[in-house]
């Protein structure tokens, strides 16, 4: 529980604290019925609802569970909690960076500026770095898998991305997920937000977006298609 960050709840001081801080203080009212240090009236009555039986930390999540249902929302940290690791990953010639599990889980996981990350993690150790990176992120996976693409080469196709490099040197990926409702999928979802980061993408030569919206042919041409072996 100590690494399970309250995101939202219906008692408003919970968001901001762990799971294991609001264990601690029901096993306070277990023992003495009483919280110690608060005269939160809403939690008092939350832990009578819960009841007296709760064995464990696992039984006091389920419970809370079961008594808020939907309304209890909370985050943790499920890898690459260590930046030396991460880079070492990422430089890592055995491994092939540039996959996200996010669309897979589109409604509570904020992994789609994994790219951006490493990107930026090149850029804080040096332009040779960073120019790896992209290539990295570009040409290798293009030239694995043998796909004519990940090049800006004379004759390819342009497939391309803008950078703020100032923008991305102080981007911050954990402090820019937002929690916001989707018409498309009729529900909320966890996004990643990198205002001023892209400039510009491009799509087989025509721009796609212009660094603060979409553009009048997104949508509307068909630009992409399946990346077919050579």
């Amino acid at each position: 529980l100590a690494d399970m960050m309250i995101y939202r709840a219906p008692l408003p001081s919970w968001p901001g604290q762990s799971m294991a801080e609001v264990y601690k203080r029901y096993r306070c009212w277990l023992k003495d019925g009483e919280i110690p240090h608060t005269n939160d009236a809403e939690e008092l009555e939350t832990f009578r609802h819960l009841g007296g039986e709760i064995r464990d930390d696992g039984e006091f999540f389920l419970a809370l569970l079961r008594h808020f249902d939907r309304d209890l929302h909370w985050y943790y940290v499920n890898a690459n909690r260590d930046p030396e690791v991460i880079k070492a990953l990422l430089l890592n010639p055995r491994m092939l960076p540039g996959f996200n599990d996010s669309g897979a889980h589109v409604t509570n996981m904020a992994y789609y500026d994994g790219n951006l990350r490493a990107l930026r993690i090149g850029l804080e150790d040096s332009e040779a770095c960073f120019s790896h990176m992209v290539r990295r992120l570009t040409r290798e996976p293009a030239e694995f898998f043998d796909l004519d693409v990940g090049s800006l080469d004379i004759g390819a196709r342009a497939d391309i991305t803008l950078l703020n490099p100032d923008a991305l040197r102080t981007y911050d990926g954990e402090a820019n997920v937002a929690y916001v409702y989707r018409d498309l999928f009729q529900c909320h979802q966890l996004v990643n937000r990198s205002d001023g980061v892209v400039g510009g993408v491009y799509v087989n030569g025509k721009a796609v977006w212009n660094g603060t919206g979409f553009t009048d042919v997104h949508g509307r041409e068909k630009l992409g298609g399946v990346l077919r072996v050579r």
